[in-house]
């Protein structure tokens, strides 16, 4: 052979590789989907096995709904036997504004298939509105950009003049969006969402063989039902996920997920088809988590493709850990100078019963740390500074932002959700339109010591978390003076006078 054939020969070699190893991406790529859908355009949103921590990344209704600012961090490593398998990173931020009916949240995701990389950022906007006391309708929409693109370091190569690497585009830009929309009736909740719904074009490689492909759009549906066992102390979320993309069948996902007094979680998931996925989590800090998954290939490919892992850690921002609440006899018995508050309370007797008398004509409305009061009449006027009297008798008032405030509430128009129905007075710490974050607060303070409850007010549309039903005006003032003072929290706080 020729010196001038054995260059085109070793030219030809050198190209067939380059298309080898290009084609084996693409293969590798059809093959891990095919296994888990029909069509290669259904798994182009993101898989995770612990997607019930993060929610608002299939359906963007759910950004805020905790009402807490929280980010995720998400790293999972899918079929661990097959080289250049999928790998996804992920980071999540979320939480609501003051008013709980607005959440606002950011996620981005970073995942490669051998060759194949996708780099994809979205905003999101979720609108919380309660309809009624037990019910709430959440909308949300979400977009953002998808880079996708072919990674030349790892292709290996001896041309680098090669046709296939010069004279193509591996680079494709996209703008994406989606919708969803999710109810709650008490512990019952239902969403719906449509991840890629504008189904843009992507355009790859300038072959006739692969030109273009578009995002396909995604249909997610959802139900969850949250128990609450033993003082609530035990929880268990059954969950089931149904998706399809057009021309695919269903994929199913059962979830059970059971907690112990919110810092302890056990998972147990079935993904039709595809995989039995195991997952623990733990509260290692007041605002820290951290998870792990594991997913048991159960198809055709189970005996050769490896184990799936997902590690997840969150993060909850700007709620600090508060003390257990001290019992009155406790606080009493720790302060050298109360037998001295006492006995200037105890001259205060026959005012306090006056007060009582006279509550129902003080109309008290609550705006955070200040008291607008309707003062109706003289007598009014006075019962309230027979009150301030009281607050510089106990010696505990410095400023106006010391002052307690007082909400007074028809009994009628109350509905007890938790704790016992049984005194006059509630020293409230926090109010919320949301009926699943008034519990999410109720039992982080329980789980901390408080003799937590929640009532609702039809009124005004608030479900009020309360650490302690004090037996009288003066206890309660006693007992939230000595709470501020101890703890440096409660600055908000309020009391509840029922009539």
């Amino acid at each position: 052979m020729s010196h001038k054939g054995r260059n085109k020969f070793e030219k030809m070699k050198t190209r067939k590789k380059s298309y080898i190893r290009i084609f084996k991406g693409y293969m590798l790529f059809a093959i891990l989907n095919m296994f888990v859908f029909t069509d290669l355009s259904a798994q182009q949103i993101p898989l995770y096995s612990q997607y019930y921590y993060s929610p608002f990344i299939y359906n963007p209704s759910y950004t805020g709904i905790s009402g807490d600012l929280q980010s995720r961090l998400i790293y999972r490593k899918q079929w661990t036997d097959f080289e250049g398998s999928p790998e996804t990173r992920t980071i999540t931020l979320d939480g609501a504004l003051a008013n709980e009916r607005v959440g606002l949240g950011m996620y981005l995701y970073n995942d490669v298939t051998d060759i194949f990389e996708r780099f994809s950022g979205y905003v999101t906007y979720a609108y919380h509105l309660p309809l009624g006391e037990d019910h709430r309708l959440s909308v949300g929409i979400a977009g953002g950009v998808q880079d996708n693109n072919i990674d030349y370091d790892r292709i290996v190569v001896r041309d680098l003049d090669d046709p296939l690497l010069t004279n193509n585009s591996f680079r494709s830009t996209a703008i994406d969006a989606g919708a969803g929309i999710n109810y709650s009736w008490r512990d019952l909740n239902v969403g719906f969402s449509v991840p890629q719904i504008i189904e843009t074009e992507l355009r790859h490689l300038n072959t006739k063989e692969f030109s273009s492909y578009s995002l396909a759009r995604h249909y997610l549906f959802n139900v969850s039902y949250d128990l609450r066992f033993w003082e609530d102390k035990i929880s268990l979320q059954p969950l089931v996920m149904f998706r399809t993309t057009s021309g695919n069948p269903f994929q199913v996902d059962i979830n059970a997920l059971a907690g112990y007094r919110d810092w302890f979680w056990l998972g147990v998931s079935y993904r039709y088809d595809y995989a039995m996925t195991f997952s623990a989590a733990f509260q290692v800090h007041d605002n820290i988590q951290v998870g792990y998954a594991y997913d048991h290939a159960i198809n055709n490919i189970a005996s050769y493709s490896g184990a799936t892992h997902e590690i997840m850690l969150g993060v909850r921002f700007g709620r600090r850990a508060e003390k257990a609440v001290p019992s009155t006899t406790t606080a009493v018995a720790q302060k050298d100078d109360i037998a001295e508050i006492n006995k200037k309370v105890a001259q205060q007797d026959s005012i306090i019963a006056v007060l009582k008398e006279e509550v129902d004509s003080i109309k008290l409305v609550l705006q955070r740390s200040e008291v607008v009061i309707e003062e109706s009449s003289e007598e009014v006027r006075d019962l309230i500074n027979q009150i301030r009297e009281i607050e510089e008798e106990l010696g505990f008032v410095e400023t106006d932002a010391d002052r307690i405030s007082f909400l007074e509430v028809d009994s009628d128009d109350l509905e007890y959700i938790e704790g016992p129905e049984q005194e006059l007075y509630y020293l409230v710490v926090g109010s919320f339109t949301v009926r699943e974050n008034a519990q999410s607060e109720f039992r982080r303070l329980q789980n901390i010591g408080y003799e937590s409850g929640i009532i609702y007010d039809r009124v005004r549309g608030f479900n009020y978390v309360y650490i302690a039903q004090p037996e009288t005006l003066r206890g309660g003032m006693e007992l939230l003076y000595q709470l501020r003072e101890e703890t440096g929290q409660f600055g908000d706080a309020w009391i509840h006078i029922m009539k």
